[in-house]
């Protein structure tokens, strides 16, 4: 946040808010925060973090940024557009020209540009469990290089992350992380199973 050019009378767009990492603390800084969210799961989690809270400025979208309708849904022009951590976008190019449109002054765009730890699980433990080859997501070149394309020539940042997971118990981890990776059979458990206990 500390990162990000703000001012208090600003209207601020998160996409991909989450449980209101970044969209909750912003709430206090400036004049409206709307959070798109498409997760039942983390919207819930973003209700209870909001819950007794007494945010009166802040507004949820239950739905895909794709299908997100800008004209009857959002309040636009937004003064910042935030996409943090939340590009798994089928067309990124599209996505990246929607924020542009509805938005008056920055576009804040946070992405990877290593291999996150989950995804280094994903493609270690993918072909076990479902006998293909785990497809990760594209990473920052192909971001910049779809910005450039587009005319955009962006400012970037290298910033050091580190998202530590844990659970409580080994059982907790396979139960939280079994929908995760698409477990659905007792031999894929099992498998996941023997990988926690690896990791």
């Amino acid at each position: 946040i500390s990162g990000l050019h703000i001012r208090p009378e600003w209207r601020v767009l998160d996409i991909g808010a989450g449980p209101g990492t970044l969209a909750i603390p912003l709430s206090r800084k400036v004049s409206q925060i709307t959070a798109v969210e498409p997760s039942p799961g983390m919207m819930q989690v973003l209700q209870e973090n909001l819950s007794g809270r007494r945010i009166g400025n802040f507004c949820c979208i239950q739905k895909r940024w794709e299908d997100v309708d800008t004209a009857v849904e959002l309040n636009s022009p937004y003064d910042a557009v935030i996409a943090a951590f939340s590009l798994d976008m089928p067309d990124i190019r599209e996505a990246v020209q929607k924020m542009i449109r509805v938005c008056s002054g920055y576009v804040y765009l946070y992405w990877f540009s290593g291999v996150p730890s989950w995804t280094a699980y994903y493609s270690e433990i993918w072909p076990s469990l479902h006998g293909i080859p785990y497809q990760p997501s594209p990473k920052f070149n192909v971001l910049i290089r779809a910005l450039k394309q587009m005319g955009v020539q962006p400012q970037v940042e290298f910033i050091p992350t580190h998202f530590p997971i844990r659970f409580p118990s080994l059982d907790d981890a396979l139960e939280e992380l079994s929908p995760e990776f698409s477990v659905r059979s007792d031999a894929q458990r099992e498998t996941l199973l023997r990988f926690l206990e690896r990791i």
